[in-house]
């Protein structure tokens, strides 16, 4: 095994009430990188890890004022949209996206800002091994100057050499940055996953600017 999870498990019990719930989850992120623009939907989760059903057949668009640009549902990944054109979001323009499924309309808007340059993430071997290593620092979870959502792929599917007796040969972890300080959990910190990756790994770390 490559990849190791290292946690303590304790037994909970959810009571979460099983209905559904008339609404849909909007999941847009617009990056000023020069591609096709994604939005996801999706429809609310009952159960934990609970694997999220797509929402099929909206029509979906996104303005700035100057232009509307449609979104097209993907047909190899369902719940996918994604821009009818490649292109990059503009910095200091506000965004307005639209979403119409069965008769409702979902809307949002944000104003996009510039964002600080990362200071880069921090890695340590595992035990003092030299084979294996794991994430010890991505960045402060409190800065007054900016939020931020950082997300990090680690990728060893070339170290196999083909072998894929194991299928995880990936891992992502998502990290945020926001203005505001949660007492409880500065004193009590929430564990983490723990996972381990080994040497000459690839690993991008990709960071996004967030509005309130």
């Amino acid at each position: 095994m490559l990849l190791i999870f290292s946690s303590c498990e304790k037994h909970i019990s959810w009571d979460i009430p099983d209905r559904e719930f008339n609404t849909i989850v909007v999941e847009a992120t617009l990056t000023n990188e020069y591609k096709f623009q994604q939005v996801k939907l999706s429809f609310p989760r009952t159960k934990a890890n609970e694997l999220s059903l797509p929402v099929k057949g909206a029509v979906v668009n996104v303005s700035n004022g100057e232009a509307t640009l449609n979104f097209t549902e993907s047909l190899d990944m369902p719940g996918i949209y994604l821009s009818d054109i490649k292109l990059a979001a503009t910095l200091n323009k506000t965004y307005h996206l639209s979403v119409y499924y069965e008769s409702e309309l979902y809307e949002a808007s944000a104003y996009m800002i510039p964002v600080n340059i990362t200071g880069g993430l921090h890695y340590v071997s595992v035990e003092d091994s030299t084979d294996y290593f794991q994430i010890s620092w991505i960045a402060s979870e409190y800065s007054a100057e900016e939020q931020a959502m950082y997300e990090v792929e680690i990728d060893w599917t070339h170290l196999l050499n083909g072998n894929f007796e194991d299928t995880v040969t990936k891992a992502k972890l998502f990290h945020y940055t926001f203005n505001t300080i949660d007492v409880s959990y500065t004193i009590f910190p929430q564990d983490k996953e723990k996972i381990y990756f080994p040497k000459w790994s690839i690993i991008v770390e990709k960071k996004y600017s967030l509005t309130d």
